[in-house]
């Protein structure tokens, strides 16, 4: 089966026609057969997903602590109230608007 799965990535299955694709498959237009379903079941187990714990709001929560771009953020929150270099959105803004009229 290998080597059928590494002609499908040379020659993606949207562009081969549906013979083609049925043969590397080794699959017929009227389906599987009773015999080559269990086979197939046997050899590659039950096409199903698994269950997966549900996101929690902590975990969500803790896991945005996970990206760098957080944690430098959060560290430049912390030394600026340790600095106590507080900014004041007025006028920061009152001189910004000035300079753009």
């Amino acid at each position: 089966m290998e080597t059928n799965q590494n002609a499908l990535r040379v020659n993606p299955y949207w562009s081969q026609p549906l013979e083609a694709v049925m043969a590397q498959l080794h699959g017929t237009a009227a389906g599987l057969s009773a015999e080559d379903a269990s086979r197939r079941l046997e050899e590659f187990g039950p096409n199903s997903l698994e269950a997966r714990k549900k996101a929690t709001a902590l975990g969500l929560f803790l896991d945005q602590l996970k990206s760098p771009l957080v944690l430098i953020l959060l560290f430049a929150a912390i030394v600026s109230a340790i600095v106590e270099e507080w900014v004041d959105p007025r006028s920061s803004w009152s001189s910004c608007s000035a300079a753009l009229c």
